[in-house]
This record gives structure tokens, sequence and C-alpha cells, in this order.
């Protein structure tokens, strides 16, 4: 997809996107469209109207009614919906005209919203199916975007790195997407080893010998019922910078959560293959980063498993090891994420020290339930380290909200046979007794903070009837390194 930025149309553009703005007089669009036409004037008198699809000198118009007010992601998402109406276009000459938004602050938010929105609609959920067309037409080497503003130079950086991180929540989002047995753990392997060598990371593999060896105890109990030994995934970015912060970013990668001998209850279970977004999240984060070339050093951490059923399995009432030598009660075999990401957050720790590490995981049904589909639910003992992350969201539109770490809940983990129990039994605060069990796991935790995306990660949108991965995480996390990287 060829991108450009300029001052002028070009005459071979078929599609053009005209944004307007509540200040706008009819007069001045008129004039832009040179037409008189009717559509348009009624189009801007009736508020209940967003969008106007009409041909004007043999050039189709996509009239969209923008407000400054909104965030990013909200933009996005409006055009995201009129993209998805129109990519049976027989062009992919697009362009998006900008010329008279005076703001050039809001130009930019316009254009980087655009440009994201046109690249995330190329998602193909049904890609598996034979009788569907998944034609789009911005999917060719062929499809031509233009920006078309005064503020073409100021904004062309901007424009470009945003594409990156599109395609990067793209990729994340069609990761969700995939029935877990097109993507297992060999191929998901492969696929870090492919995007690494791509975006210039570092990688190491940890295979089950290696796990062994480490002292992967937990990851390796949820292990036991799958098919496919566990992996430990550990992509490196710009680790030789040593006066950069570090950033470690670590993914709940549970392929498919059957739930393991505390089974699952059978209405959702399809759903399950969406456990591992977490891990997409942070594989797209730090694609992004690394393409992008941002200035810190970067730990992206995903533990690979299965949790499957069969006569190995870790049954409940078991008591097994850690990373870290913390003993672990299984009280529910379904709460084996918490496991997984507790041996990857000793070892970051550990070995790494990181000056920020962030785990993020759909971990629990209980931040879901709290929270809904539009914010994640977070947890810090740092106000400070949470209001930078919640700051991210505000500008991504991936939002977060604080939710306590207090003493108070830390009964919710005793066990009499081990250090820890790994889940409760009570219907309450199961997300805050989730973060306390990974708190135990970190060393220094006024350096860490946990992202639950149970309810955020996978949601209904415009490209299918069913529920569908969102790729949250991506943009937050990617604006949170751009954060720490302008603070230092």
């Amino acid at each position: 997809m060829k991108i450009d930025f300029t001052h002028q149309w070009s005459i071979d553009t078929a599609l053009c996107f005209v944004p307007i703005t509540e200040d706008e007089s009819s007069e001045v669009i008129l004039s832009r469209l040179a037409n008189e036409n009717g559509l348009i004037k009624e189009f801007l008198s009736k508020k209940s109207i967003a969008k106007l699809h009409i041909l004007i000198d043999q050039k189709f118009y996509v009239l969209i009614k923008v407000n400054a007010s909104k965030s990013f992601s909200a933009i996005t998402a409006d055009f995201r919906k009129v993209i998805r109406e129109v990519k049976d276009f027989p062009s992919g000459n697009w362009a998006i005209d900008l010329t008279t938004i005076t703001d050039k602050a809001f130009t930019n938010v316009l254009a980087r919203a655009w440009v994201h929105a046109c690249v995330v609609s190329l998602q193909k959920i049904g890609k598996n199916k034979t009788t569907e067309e998944l034609f789009h037409c911005l999917d060719s080497d062929k499809a031509h975007l233009q920006l078309v503003t005064p503020y073409a130079d100021d904004i062309r950086e901007d424009v470009l790195q945003q594409v990156v991180v599109a395609n990067a929540q793209l990729n994340a989002m069609t990761l969700g997407n995939a029935p877990s047995n097109k993507k297992d753990i060999n191929f998901l392997t492969a696929y870090c080893e492919v995007m690494a060598r791509k975006a210039g990371l570092e990688i190491e593999i940890f295979d089950q010998d290696r796990l062994m060896v480490e002292g992967f105890k937990a990851l390796l109990a949820v292990n036991r019922g799958s098919e496919q030994p566990a992996r430990f995934i550990l992509l490196k970015y710009n680790m030789s910078a040593s006066d950069l912060p570090l950033v470690a970013l670590v993914g709940k990668g549970v392929i498919f959560d059957t739930g393991g001998i505390n089974l699952k209850p059978s209405d959702n279970l399809f759903l399950m293959k969406s456990d591992m977004c977490g891990a997409a999240a942070v594989l797209g984060a730090a694609e992004a980063i690394a393409l992008n070339h941002r200035k810190i050093r970067l730990l992206a951490a995903i533990p690979l498993t299965d949790n499957a059923i069969d006569a190995k399995s870790t049954k409940p009432g078991d008591v097994i090891g850690s990373y870290n030598g913390k003993t672990i009660e299984v009280i529910d075999t379904d709460a084996e994420g918490r496991l997984c990401l507790a041996d990857a957050l000793s070892y970051i720790s550990r070995n790494y020290s990181p000056d920020y590490i962030i785990d993020i995981a759909t971990l629990t049904g209980s931040a879901a339930r709290a929270l809904g589909h539009h914010y994640a639910a977070l947890f810090s003992p740092d106000e400070n380290f949470q209001n930078i992350l919640r700051t991210a969201g505000q500008i991504t539109g991936e939002k977060l909200w604080p939710l306590p770490l207090d003493d108070d809940y830390k009964e919710d983990l005793h066990s009499d046979v081990a250090d820890l129990a790994n889940f409760s039994n009570k219907p309450t605060a199961g997300a805050i007794s989730a973060a306390l069990f990974l708190k135990e796991f970190v060393d220094d935790p006024n350096r860490w903070a946990h992202i639950d995306i149970a309810g955020t990660a996978f949601t209904s949108s415009e490209f299918g009837k069913q529920r569908n991965a969102s790729g949250f995480g991506v943009q937050l996390l990617y604006q949170f390194v751009k954060t720490i990287e302008s603070i230092y």
C-alpha cells in the first residue's frame, strides 16, 4: 500500500473521504466540492445523519462528520465502519481531503485515524470459508492512499509511524481470531521467529528441556495435559543501549483454555482461542516499537502453552513449584494464566531488573463483569506508574481503570499446604486476588503493573456477527513506551 502526502488532489483518485467539522459553513463545504447538490445540503442540515456517499464529477465521495472532542480511537472507529462499507469499491486509489481543517493538531489526529482505519479494515475473519469473497480493494500492492492537506510535511512522520502501529494491531487481531488448531505452539513459535527477523528483534526460545532446567515449574504444570510441549519466547530490542530505560512486557499465551480438570462451561468455550490475546498484544507492541525505532530497551516475554485435559493433567489440590521457589496449591486448574505469568514475571524480574514491567492478560471473568467491554482493569502499587498507563489509555482509547491491591484481600491467597493458593474459591474480588497472586512473583512490585483485558480483548465489531479480537493493548503499550521515551 503506497501512501502519499500532498497539497493538491491527484487526478487518479477515485474515492475521496471528506471529514466535516461542526464549525465549517455549508458554503465552504459546497465550494470545496464545487457542487450545489441538494443531498449535501440536506446532509449538512441534519444532525442525525453522520455520513453521505455521493458521486460528483466521476469521483465517489464519502462525507463524514467528525468531532474534535472525540478521542483518537472513537474517530478511528467511525472511519473503520465507513471503510468496511466501501471495501468492495473497484479502485484502491483513495484520498482524504483535509484542506480546510485549520487546526494542525486535529489534522494530525484525523490523518492518523484514517490510515489506521484503512489498514485495520483489512481484517479477514472469514478466511477459512470456502464460499465467502474476501475482496478488499486496499489489499493490493497497487493500493494508493493520498492525504491532501497544507500540513503534509508536518504530519508525514507521525502518520507513517501510525501505519506501522496499525499493521501491528492487525497482526494481533489476526492471531487472536485464528482457531487454536491453526495457531498451535509450533506455529506461534515460528511466527515469533519470522516477526523478530523482520522487525530486527533478538529472539530466545526456551524449549521444554530448558524450561525444566531453568525451573519454570508453574508453566510446566499447566502444560502437563497438552499435546505439544510448552515454550517461553523472549524477544529483545536495543538491549546494548544501557543508558536507556528498560521496559519489559509479558503477555499471557494460553493458546486454548479448556479450564483443565475444572472444565469450563460449554456455552462460550469456543471463544477460548482468545486466551492468548495478551501475548498477541505484546507481540504487536514489540513489532511496532522495533520498527519505529523507539529509544528504549525492550524485553517481550511470552509463555506459550495450552490448558488441556489429559491423564497427566495437573489436578485440583496438587501442590506445584514455581520459578522463584514459592509453592502453589492448585485450587482451580482454570486459574492457569496466573501460573504461566508467575514464572515469566519471576524470570524477567530476577534476571533483568527492568525499570518497568507490565503483564497483560485475559485473566479473569471478574474483571469483565466489573468493567464490561470498555475498560481493562489496571493494578499497580505505584500511583505514578498507574497515571502514565491511564494517560496512554486515554490517548489511544484503550482505557484502563485502577482496582485495589490492598493487603486486606491477601487472605484470598491462603493455603494450608503451600505458600499460596492459585484461586480464592470466593465469588467476589476475583480480579484483585489474581493480581495479588502475580505480585508475589515480582521482585520490585513498585516497578510492576498488571492489566486484565478479559473484557476488552474479544468484543463485538464491524468485522463479524460474533465476537472477535480487538487487538487491545498494542496501541496502549506502544503509547506507554513513547511516554517513557519522552520522560528520559
